[in-house]
């Protein structure tokens, strides 16, 4: 299930837009949050699975929302990151969004 759609006519969230009422209606039964972050529309090698940058305000914005709703609607969930490495032995994109994420939730 994706939180987050890239189109002009559904409610905007930040800097991406969510399915109105989807949150809601999936939130007694959803048991896996999966999500990736993109870039462009994620569709060639190496626009989708991207990790989030700290350094990126827009993917800040984008985590923060994706926590910030599955925590809300999703408490019960596991969240499962899908995160594309081009070195699998030092995980940087891994490393950079599990101290992005704890670093927001223990802002919260």
């Amino acid at each position: 299930m994706s939180c987050y759609y890239n189109s002009k006519d559904i409610t905007r969230l930040g800097c991406d837009y969510v399915f109105p009422g989807m949150l809601e209606a999936f939130s007694g039964v959803c048991k896996e949050v999966h999500f990736a972050n993109v870039r462009g529309y994620g569709l060639k090698e190496g626009q989708h699975g991207c990790g989030f940058d700290p350094a990126n305000p827009t993917d800040v914005v984008k985590l923060e929302g994706l926590l910030s709703n599955c925590m809300e609607y999703f408490s019960n969930a596991y969240l499962c990151y899908e995160i594309t490495e081009t070195d699998y032995i030092v995980n940087q994109q891994t490393y950079e969004t599990m101290n992005l994420v704890n670093e927001i939730l223990n802002n919260r």
